[in-house]
């Protein structure tokens, strides 16, 4: 990469190529966010960016970046625009940000699945232990769904599996004989 090439395009906003991969502080992916990137400055230590969007800012090494491509159909009113082709994907989990290689220059790296436990518990648990509480005053219903009728029910009833930390971080799901525990949006209202 040309560094002192790099240098005319402090000011530029562009989206990087894979896009950032957004977390939620259970390493779940979130919805992704093709956000523009301002470039802020051009130092040894390589390319300071900030998302215009969320204030998130970072600075990725030259060998992070494979290439800059312009975008004229974007850029006008004095804002230049462009890509970032990029030999690394970004993760975003809380306010960390975490670049992980990817195969080939601009190819998207899935996020490592989390490691969730099933929690066998019986019918008393959800309430002795404050999840029911919890969850209803975040205002979500609980039930109990049946083995049979939970893919149905996730898939067309906005139900979700209700998957919760532990004292030690752990993630688990709740279970009981032929029943998983589940969540949805109170007020829900079926299409």
């Amino acid at each position: 990469m040309n560094i002192d090439q790099m240098r005319k395009n402090i000011g530029c906003h562009v989206r990087l190529v894979p896009p950032w991969c957004r977390l939620d502080e259970s390493g779940f992916e979130l919805p992704t966010a093709d956000d523009d990137w301002r470039v802020e400055a051009v130092t040894a230590d390589g390319v300071r960016i900030t998302n215009t969007r969320t204030d998130h800012a970072t600075t990725l090494a030259f060998d992070q970046i494979q290439k800059f491509t312009s975008n004229p159909q974007r850029s006008g009113n004095g804002v230049v625009y462009g890509f970032f082709t990029l030999t690394v994907q970004l993760f975003l989990k809380g306010d960390k940000l975490d670049a992980v290689p990817n195969l080939r220059p601009g190819e998207r790296v899935m996020p490592a699945a989390p490691a969730i436990s099933d929690k066998w518990v019986d019918g008393q648990y959800i309430f002795e232990s404050g999840i029911q509480e919890h969850l209803q005053l975040s205002g979500f219903d609980v039930a109990w769904a049946n083995d049979e009728r939970l893919t149905t029910l996730c898939d067309f009833e906005g139900w979700q599996i209700v998957i919760e930390s532990d004292k030690n971080g752990n993630l688990n799901r709740f279970r009981r004989k032929g029943q998983t525990l589940i969540k949805r949006a109170g007020g829900y209202k079926r299409a």
